[in-house]
């Protein structure tokens, strides 16, 4: 929502955050300055029409030197860190930057110098108008006007009812630069398509390359956990808001309209679990059956392994006890509890596809070989997954 977003934005440094509070009640002030942690200050809005209290925040704001204000509802919902950026950068060629809500008003109003024509008088608030009347305004005041994607705002209980994603995407990296920049971007972009029905959580174990600020640049929301797959899962699962938990991988590429198809499946709600089709992201006769035997493997066993996308539903996901904080196997963990409960089913049309460094690096038959091999010893409980992580980190050298 609105408020972990704009907790984040102050985090890294985007912007200066300031509450502005209609103080209607004596304490109102000081019960709200609490509510979102980071906050500057918190500044009684007084008295007037809601274009009269906007352009006082605007005035003061401006007045102790912010080269730019947003004036952002605390009731929107699709707010993100990559919108907040978006606004900011267009306030450079723009005088006015708006966002539009579906009932006719503007959830994000931005300026960077006082417009007194814009907010004083008689603004048809809360009322289908809202925006065009403000945008006819900045036209007739001779203000360049730009409008930012919509947002959308809380009115209703049927409002509140959907402020919750569909679908949270969790994505655990650990050292993926330079190649994260272009698989996470295809990712955020289809997210992003698709409105708050899908929210992505990038989850960090400690990189050291520069991947968690590569994430932040472009809009993700990162989050940060002890390295780990499945610690970082576990943590990302935490804080996740969706109905639906979607893992996928820091090293594979989604085939377009993929997030569109994970989100069709989760809200039709016939299966509570499930993977997508994968194969790997290189030329060759070995790799392309391989990738066609692995979706078979995690069909028939009921396994798939982490990097084929494991869809699965929130309730089923907290009864099976969700991703064990292991550094490796938590992907099997997880499916073999999913399993006593159900086979999953496949995803249809193209899904993901996995990066095939390992299979360039150390050979076809030697990765393909180690990695049944450490799927047999962990299954039949021949190993730990700490031994098995130390095996697999051996083998990559």
């Amino acid at each position: 929502g609105v408020h972990a977003t704009l907790a984040q934005a102050q985090q890294e440094g985007l912007l200066d955050l300031v509450l502005a509070v209609a103080d209607e009640q004596p304490g109102d002030l000081a019960a709200v300055a609490g509510w979102l942690a980071g906050a500057r200050a918190a500044w009684p809005q007084g008295a007037g029409d809601l274009g009269a209290r906007m352009e006082r925040m605007l005035l003061r704001a401006l007045a102790q030197g912010a080269p730019a204000v947003l004036l952002v509802g605390s009731d929107v919902r699709g707010l993100s860190v990559h919108s907040l950026r978006v606004a900011l950068a267009t306030l450079a060629t723009h005088d006015v930057v708006l966002a539009p809500t579906p009932d006719g008003g503007y959830g994000l109003l931005g300026l960077k110098a006082p417009a007194p024509m814009l907010l004083r008088g008689a603004l048809p608030w809360s009322t289908p108008v809202v925006a065009s009347v403000t945008r006819a305004r900045a036209a007739q005041a001779g203000l360049s006007c730009a409008t930012l994607d919509g947002l959308h705002d809380v009115d209703t209980a049927a409002d509140l009812a959907g402020m919750h994603p569909v679908l949270s995407v969790l994505v655990p990296v650990l050292d993926e630069m330079p190649a994260l920049p272009a698989r996470l971007a295809p990712l955020l972009a289809q997210a992003r398509a698709l409105g708050p029905a899908v929210e992505v959580l990038v989850v960090d174990g400690g990189s050291t390359d520069g991947s968690a600020p590569a994430a932040r640049a472009l809009g993700a929301t990162v989050l940060e956990a002890p390295r780990g797959r499945g610690t970082q899962l576990r943590a990302a699962a935490a804080r996740a808001s969706g109905r639906w938990l979607w893992t996928v991988h820091a090293d594979a590429t989604l085939e377009p309209g993929m997030v569109a198809r994970v989100l069709a499946f989760a809200q039709r709600g016939t299966h509570p679990w499930a993977f997508v089709r994968t194969r790997i992201d290189a030329p060759g006769l070995l790799l392309r059956v391989l990738g066609m035997l692995t979706d078979v493997r995690a069909w028939w066993l009921g396994l798939p392994y982490g990097d084929q996308g494991v869809l699965v539903k929130r309730s089923l996901y907290a009864r099976v006890g969700g991703y064990d904080a292991i550094p490796l196997m938590e992907d099997v963990a997880l499916a073999a509890r999913l399993r006593r409960l159900g086979r999953p089913a496949r995803i249809a049309g193209p899904g993901l596809r996995v990066d095939a460094r390992r299979w360039q690096r150390l050979g076809f038959w030697r990765v393909t070989a180690g990695n049944l091999g450490l799927l047999a010893r962990f299954l039949l409980g021949r190993a730990s997954a700490e031994r098995l992580a130390g095996s697999y980190a051996r083998a990559l050298r």
